[in-house]
């Protein structure tokens, strides 16, 4: 049953951490990035407290709060988070543009 509860666990961080790097409005990024890096955190220090975890999880979630932190310029997620959806729009309009001159 342990078992169980620490896969849910496991998954609910996962979840919450995908969402926010994944989510494209600005308006809602940073709540999302708020309640990811709690939940990472959290799920951190109930697994180095109780040793309910192996160490894959232990690395996971240690490389997802250095994707939290600021690098050497300044710049942190939520910029980062930004510019691929600038060039995500640009890929896919390029795309299309092409796609409907061969047409």
């Amino acid at each position: 049953m342990e078992a169980i509860a620490n896969v849910g666990a496991q998954s609910k961080w996962k979840q919450v951490f995908q969402d926010a790097m994944f989510e494209l409005d600005p308006t809602r990024l940073q709540p999302k990035l708020v309640a990811a890096q709690k939940a990472v955190e959290d799920r951190l220090g109930e697994v180095l407290s109780g040793g309910n975890s192996g160490t894959r999880e232990v690395m996971e979630l240690e490389d997802a709060l250095r994707t939290f932190r600021t690098d050497e310029k300044g710049q942190n997620i939520a910029k980062y988070t930004v510019m691929l959806a600038v060039i995500l729009v640009s890929v896919v309009g390029t795309i299309r543009l092409l796609g409907s001159k061969h047409e």
